[in-house]
């Protein structure tokens, strides 16, 4: 699909009320993305529903290093929603985090 379909893909599954496994792996997937505009709305969207999206932490993560500005923005806006929405997403930052060899340094 042309990467406007696969923008307004991630606008749709921003705006769901839910956000299934399948929608995390695909907002996930287009985080990775060629062009710009879709990686930011996945940023997005990734956003919009906090406590789905912790799984996707480490993702987001990376995506805050994009070359984009306006999507390393929605990436750090993602992550920090994640957090703040409490559930597993610290929990997850810090089996990262860990997995990194981080731990021993914080």
């Amino acid at each position: 699909p042309s990467w406007r379909v696969r923008f307004r893909a991630a606008a749709v599954l921003g705006r769901a009320r839910e956000l299934s496994e399948e929608g995390l792996g695909n907002l996930v997937a287009a985080l990775s993305d060629p062009v710009s505009e879709v990686r930011r709305q996945a940023a997005r969207a990734l956003g919009q529903h906090p406590q789905a999206a912790a799984p996707a932490l480490p993702d987001l993560l990376t995506a805050a290093g994009d070359p984009d500005g306006a999507t390393r923005k929605a990436a750090t806006e993602a992550v920090t929603a994640a957090l703040s929405a409490g559930g597993t997403g610290a929990a997850i930052l810090v089996q990262q985090l860990g997995a990194q060899g981080v731990e021993g340094r914080l």
